[in-house]
């Protein structure tokens, strides 16, 4: 079970929620229901809470800085914020916070519900992800003779982001047959059986026949599709049918549902085309099983109940930071029919929308110094006369954006930090190198460097600075003529006291006890 803190200062409305709704359908208990912004941070931060449903107007603290708070103390809690003010600067200040949701009172219990079952689902999800990062941690360590094996880990690794663009285009080449060509991932869903093995090869099988690599992993049947751009749909749904057909003539009674994730031009965006998927498997319940499902059932769903297309927005903020415009104009489209179904909410929906695509980019690490720019970007977009103006204005600076990230595309910001480490190499004797100087002179923001220089070395540049400091100290230490505090000058640690702890702190002992055993070895 989840647990959920409730805070909301009127009383009677905190005992309903807390009490009269069915949380436990929803695999969540409530943990706690306080009456103020105090209590309810003490209740999160106690109870290890899942989830804070809060109100943005209380005593002692407020919901908005109850989730700065929140975000500070317990950042993987997720933040529903309620309010009876519908003015769209709380609703961006909230998304700017990272909140999940935000929902207008009096309370729509229908749309409460959505937004919890959404929650869990997708902590759920994030369970299943880091235990595939590990089993796929895992893999990478082992010597794998099975090529197959091999060709598996390969692509879940892909759907996980693990590669950069430049190495996806390398390896994409020997699957590659011509030109026109698209990727896309496919889902099968059954209901687990003592025949789940027999299904597995059956469809292992049909995946290899048309030349689909086929990944089983934690209860997930995927296939990674590569085909012609104008006959794409033709061939999955053929084997999609074919699927279907084989597993009948196993057990004539078992429902397969197919959920095809949208084609995408290189196997570096192939985690967009399964991120769809991630999204339309949670509302398959809506359409039943035993079917053939796509993005456009989402869209309908969404549609049908005059609500905002929340996985759309998050997807097309994906789309801006992995940095893919072909899509841009197809998903602002349907952005934009989608706003049109929320009638006379269109408008609160538009500045709900556009916050939270502008809110996941600001998160990006290259676009944090530009908030400014971005707020501006949001009135403008919500200031304009029609819907059609302001979609026009959203995709021409969504292009524009997504343009940006291309341009710190990994395979460049990875040169950046090679040139930075040849920058450490040639100063790190001086003891007033900071990051600051090691940023500028690879051509990147400061905070930008620290994260990327991290993802790139795997080690912060604190570390990755002592521990070339540390390799010289220990080779100068060598020859006998070096006093300590001389080997610590050469090595950029004006402080003798400071080198001495330092080095016993990277390698265990002491310099004078490191000097002893150079010595004993010398000996022998």
């Amino acid at each position: 079970m989840y647990k959920l803190v409730i805070a909301d200062d009127d009383e009677i409305q905190l005992q309903g929620m807390c009490c009269a709704f069915p949380w436990e359908e929803l695999d969540i208990e409530v943990a706690a229901g306080v009456d103020d912004g105090d209590k309810a941070l003490k209740a999160v931060v106690e109870k290890q809470a899942d989830v804070l449903l809060t109100d943005i107007k209380m005593s002692n603290m407020d919901g908005l800085k109850l989730t700065e708070q929140i975000r500070t103390l317990c950042p993987d809690t997720r933040v529903v914020i309620m309010s009876a003010y519908d003015d769209f600067q709380f609703a961006q200040k909230a998304l700017r916070l990272g909140v999940d949701d935000y929902l207008l009172k009096p309370i729509d219990l229908k749309q409460m519900r959505e937004t919890m079952r959404q929650i869990v689902y997708q902590k759920e999800e994030k369970k299943r992800n880091e235990q595939i990062q590990k089993k796929s941690s895992r893999l990478e360590e082992m010597v794998m003779e099975d090529e197959g094996i091999l060709e598996e880990t390969f692509f879940q690794n892909v759907l996980n982001q693990k590669y950069t663009r430049t190495v996806c285009s390398k390896l994409e080449e020997p699957y590659l047959r011509g030109a026109g060509q698209k990727w896309l991932v496919v889902e099968a869903l059954f209901d687990h059986s003592e025949k789940e093995d027999e299904y597995r090869k059956i469809l292992g099988d049909a995946g290899r026949e048309r030349g689909f690599k086929y990944i089983h992993s934690f209860g997930h049947h995927l296939f990674c599709c590569l085909c012609d751009e104008e006959t794409a749909e033709q061939e999955v749904s053929s084997f999609e049918e074919d699927c279907r057909n084989r597993m009948k003539g196993v057990d004539a009674c078992v429902p397969v549902t197919f959920i095809a994730g949208p084609a995408v031009s290189e196997l570096y965006y192939l985690s967009l085309s399964y991120e769809k998927i991630r999204q339309i498997c949670s509302y398959q319940f809506s359409e039943g099983k035993d079917k053939n499902l796509s993005e456009k059932d989402l869209d309908k769903y969404f549609d049908q109940n005059h609500t905002v297309n929340k996985s759309l927005v998050e997807y097309l903020a994906k789309l801006v930071t992995t940095g893919y415009t072909d899509m841009l104009h197809e998903y602002v489209g349907r952005l934009k029919n989608n706003l049109r179904y929320t009638g006379s909410d269109s408008i609160l929906m538009l500045s709900f929308s556009v916050s939270s695509i502008l809110g996941e980019i600001r998160r990006m690490p290259q676009f944090k110094e530009e908030e400014e720019e971005l707020d501006a970007l949001y009135y403008r977009i919500i200031k304009q006369k029609t819907l059609d103006d302001a979609m026009e204005l959203l995709e021409a600076e969504l292009i524009r954006l997504t343009e940006n990230v291309k341009e710190n595309d990994p395979a460049g910001v990875e040169q950046s930090i090679v040139k930075a480490c040849e920058y450490i190499e040639e100063h790190f004797s001086e003891p007033g190198l900071r990051i600051g100087d090691a940023a500028a002179y690879a051509g990147l923001s400061r905070n930008y460097f620290s994260t990327v220089f991290t993802e790139v070395t795997g080690e912060s540049f604190t570390d990755y600075l002592i521990k070339r400091r540390m390799k010289e100290a220990q080779i100068l230490l060598m020859n006998p003529d070096y006093k300590i505090q001389e080997i610590g000058y050469m090595t950029g640690y004006d402080n003798p006291a400071y080198f001495s702890a330092a080095f016993k702190k990277f390698t265990g002992v002491s310099v004078s006890q490191y000097k002893k055993m150079i010595k004993g070895m010398g000996n022998r």
